[in-house]
């Protein structure tokens, strides 16, 4: 048993690189998300993982967000 204590804030940008990447890997289409309601810029770098896994999850989200009109770079390994 145990109390949970929430408080609503804002949502910042961030970078997600480097070792944090193999552990959010499956969750980077859902903070790409969240990303684009956050204040600032948030940048995701050496995901290339996600050109290649079942299909290219960098170029299919970049391409979803415009379509909602959310600014979106690619790059090789992220955006």
């Amino acid at each position: 048993m145990g109390d949970i204590r929430a408080i609503a804030s804002g949502l910042v940008a961030t970078t997600i690189a480097g070792a944090e990447i193999p552990s959010v890997i499956d969750e980077i289409p859902a903070l790409a998300i969240a990303a684009a309601f956050a204040e600032g810029t948030t940048e995701v770098a050496d995901a290339a993982e996600l050109r290649v896994k079942e299909s290219d999850r960098i170029g299919t989200i970049a391409q979803e967000l415009s379509q909602l009109g959310i600014d979106v770079e690619t790059r090789p390994t992220g955006w």
